[in-house]
C-alpha cells in the first residue's frame, strides 16, 4: 500500500502518492496530482491568477484547489479580502467538484462558515493543523478531513477519526514514511493498518 503525503510542495518518490501543491504563474509540477490555489499571503493580482486556477480546473489537470484559506497572524492582506478570495476559490471547486486543500490560522470559524456556505464542495481538508483540540473538534463535526505535519500536537492526531485522518510533509525535508511510522506509535496502530486507512480516505475524496 503506497502511503499517501496529501500536502506537499515538491515531487515525491514513486513509491509515495503526493498531491504536489502551486500557485498560479508557476510551472507546473510533472505530476498528474496537483493542487493549485491562491495562498493567503499571496494575493496580489488574485483575479487574473483566479482564471488561471479555472483554466486549469477546467481542463481536468487539477486534483484539488488550494492551498487557500485565511489567515490571521501571517498575511498582509485585509481579512475581508482574504474571506472573498477564499470563496472565490471554493466556489471554483463546487463548479469543477474539486476537494479543497485549507490553509487555517487563528480562523476555523470563520473556516467553517465558508464551508457551510458551498455545500457544493466535495471534501475539505484542513492541512497542517495545529491549533486548539476545541477548534478541532468543531472542525470535525463539520466534516473537515484533517492532515498532520512532522510538527503536529500529539493530542490533536488522537482526536482525529481514522476516516478524517491525513498526513503530509508540507515545505519540509521530512520523510513520509517516518511520519506514517512515528503516527502509527502515537495511535499504538499497525502502520500497514494506518497505510490502508489514510489511502481509503485518499480514494473516497479523489477518485
Amino acid at each position: 500500500m503506497k502511503p499517501v503525503n496529501i500536502h506537499c510542495h515538491e515531487l515525491p518518490p514513486s513509491e509515495v502518492i503526493g498531491i504536489v501543491s502551486t500557485e498560479p504563474g508557476n510551472d507546473l509540477p510533472d505530476t498528474p496530482r496537483i493542487s493549485m490555489g491562491l495562498h493567503p499571503w499571496r494575493l496580489d493580482n488574485w483575479r487574473e491568477r483566479l482564471k488561471t486556477i479555472e483554466e486549469f480546473a477546467a481542463s481536468g489537470k487539477l486534483q484539488a484547489i488550494g492551498e487557500c484559506g485565511l489567515d490571521r497572524a501571517h498575511s498582509s492582506a485585509p481579512f475581508d479580502e482574504q474571506i472573498t478570495v477564499f470563496e472565490e476559490q471554493a466556489e471554483l471547486a463546487a463548479k469543477y467538484q474539486l476537494p479543497v486543500i485549507v490553509h487555517c490560522v487563528r480562523a476555523v470559524p470563520e473556516t467553517i462558515a465558508v464551508k457551510l456556505k458551498y455545500p457544493g464542495v466535495p471534501a475539505w481538508i484542513l492541512h497542517g493543523y495545529n491549533s486548539k483540540p476545541q477548534l478541532l473538534q468543531d472542525a470535525l463535526r463539520h466534516g473537515f478531513y484533517v492532515s498532520f505535519g512532522p510538527k503536529a500536537k500529539p493530542e490533536l492526531i488522537e482526536l482525529t477519526p481514522p476516516d478524517k485522518l491525513f498526513l503530509e510533509t508540507d515545505d519540509s525535508n521530512s520523510d513520509i514514511n517516518i511520519l506514517y511510522r512515528t503516527t502509527a506509535k502515537l495511535l499504538n496502530r499497525n502502520v500497514n493498518i494506518l497505510a490502508r486507512e489514510i489511502h481509503e480516505n485518499y480514494v473516497r475524496i479523489f477518485t
